[in-house]
């Protein structure tokens, strides 16, 4: 093979796996804690969902967050120690879903929910 054409395709290559590589070092990690323990970038779970941008990950740590979450974006939300026992959800209007999800690609773990009166702590809502 010619040494320009080598060049060339060795060029397109590294820009394809830099386009690649960008994509996933776009998204952002942001911690959630509502104790006075350790510092974290939020104490509520919704102001995380609220300032993360698609593809986050949220990271929460044990406590107990009476909240109900709206999600309407991709995002990741963990509990920091993957305990459901020491990381609880707990509705704060029990007649609304803990969790409403309007996304895609919307990944919870780690939690238990308690306390909404509906069929289910989490909703997923579809569009056609």
């Amino acid at each position: 093979m010619h040494p320009v054409k080598r060049g060339i395709i060795i060029f397109i290559a590294v820009v394809a796996f830099n386009f690649a590589i960008a994509g996933n070092a776009a998204a952002s990690v942001i911690t959630v804690n509502n104790s006075t323990g350790q510092v974290a970038d939020f104490i509520s779970i919704q102001a995380a969902v609220n300032a993360a941008g698609p593809g986050d990950e949220i990271i929460v740590k044990p406590g107990i967050y009476e909240e109900n979450i709206e999600i309407t974006k991709p995002l990741t939300i963990l509990s920091e120690s993957g305990n459901p026992s020491d990381t609880i959800i707990q509705a704060a209007d029990n007649s609304k879903d803990i969790f409403g999800i309007w996304a895609n690609e919307v990944s919870i773990k780690g939690f238990s929910i308690r306390g909404s009166d509906l069929a289910a702590g989490i909703h997923f809502f579809w569009s056609y």
